[in-house]
């Protein structure tokens, strides 16, 4: 439905009297919209701003009383709006309205081309019916990061206009992706973020490390020497990989993770549900058939302390294949046993993906999933702690 509709117009906040997002409230919310936001990208570059809306019902659905409002800082005030009149969307159909100075890349799979698009994935966007708000990006009266540096595309379940943006509802790509603009489709089900990423052949054939002293990417199976908390535990590894540092026995640290502290001497207190993570990180390990580790590609292969950073993986399979094993790490997040965490907070690896989607987003989806459900230690009260 490529219209390819070039103008640009700016709409001062006193002819905007018909605008749905008048209201300091959503009171005027509508419900269950065929129309509403698919996907959002801000990318590297403060020029690659992209929205794109979609019909979701079966039936083609005239855009003339739509628009988006957006909000910029942190004021409820309106600070420009695009309107949408003169375009329609067949089923399944989706409107791509690109910033005039992004990249070509961008501007080629554009339908609507605009100077209005005044995002940087912390702006609040209001999409309307009229006078009615049918769907939201990010929180009006907030400046809140919710897509800066990301591209933010809708999970196939969750099409559904909100009041305010449920961050669950989107999966995150790394930005600079534009694969997904046109379309409603995705690369990973909801039920593959929640199980984690799975490993491939290719990851068998990657090297383990590389000279530097940085992961090359590749995995390796290895035994267990001695179990440890629920983020740590000492693997037996290749004599081969000696030449990078790495012990016949190394203790290795959790990649992007972290777990409650368990009882450490008199200088580290147990915290509640430590002991719970590291029994389910003990059982996983001690009834697992294989395990195997996995390292960040061009990423550090030690931390302060002189653990290796890596994956964790482990099969209860026989005679495994690639797909089945499970990424220990990320499992930890998903049943609210641990938090995300990096270990440089200004420089954290996100080069290994699944399916199109980093780990670390793949790990902040399931993070988010725990936290939503208030599990473990994002709620619950630990029963075998003595508060």
């Amino acid at each position: 439905m490529k219209k390819n509709h070039y103008f640009s117009f700016l709409i001062l906040l006193g002819l905007l009297v018909s605008s749905c997002s008048q209201k300091n409230d959503n009171d005027n919310f509508l419900p269950n919209s065929p129309i509403i936001f698919t996907e959002f990208q801000r990318g590297n570059s403060t020029d690659d701003r992209v929205v794109e809306i979609a019909n979701i019902s079966e039936e083609v659905i005239a855009l003339d009383d739509y628009h988006i409002d957006i909000y910029r800082g942190q004021t409820k005030k309106i600070n420009n709006s695009i309107k949408l009149d003169g375009y329609s969307l067949a089923s399944k159909q989706t409107l791509v309205i690109a910033y005039d100075e992004a990249n070509p890349s961008i501007l080629e799979k554009a339908d609507y081309i605009t100077h209005d698009l005044f995002v940087d994935g912390t702006w609040p966007l209001i999409l309307c019916k009229g006078n009615y708000i049918v769907d939201v990006l990010g929180t009006r009266g907030y400046q809140i990061d919710f897509g800066k540096n990301i591209d933010l595309v809708r999970k196939e379940e969750f099409m559904i206009g909100r009041d305010n943006i449920n961050n669950y509802d989107w999966i995150r790509y790394s930005a600079d992706d534009y694969s997904h603009l046109g379309t409603i489709e995705t690369t990973i089900s909801e039920d593959e973020l929640l199980y984690g990423p799975q490993l491939t052949e290719e990851d068998f054939h990657k090297p383990f490390a590389k000279d530097g002293l940085v992961g090359g990417g590749g995995a390796i199976e290895v035994s267990i020497a001695y179990l440890g908390d629920g983020d740590t535990t000492n693997f037996r590894y290749p004599s081969s990989l000696s030449s990078y540092g790495i012990n016949s026995v190394h203790s290795t640290r959790y990649l992007k993770i972290n777990t409650p502290e368990i009882q450490h001497g008199t200088s580290i207190d147990a915290q509640p549900w430590g002991y719970a993570a590291q029994d389910y990180n003990n059982d996983v390990l001690s009834k697992a058939k294989h395990v195997v580790i996995q390292t960040e590609l061009d990423y550090g292969l030690f931390d302060t302390y002189g653990r290796l950073l890596a994956y964790v993986w482990y099969t209860n399979t026989s005679n495994p294949t690639p797909e089945d094993y499970r990424c220990l790490n990320c499992e930890l997040l998903t049943v609210g046993l641990a938090f995300l965490y990096f270990y440089e907070e200004n420089s954290y690896a996100d080069v290994n993906k699944y399916k199109g989607v980093s780990y670390t987003n793949i790990f902040k989806n399931d993070e988010l999933y725990a936290k939503n459900r208030g599990l473990k230690i994002h709620g619950e009260k630990d029963p075998s702690f003595p508060y």
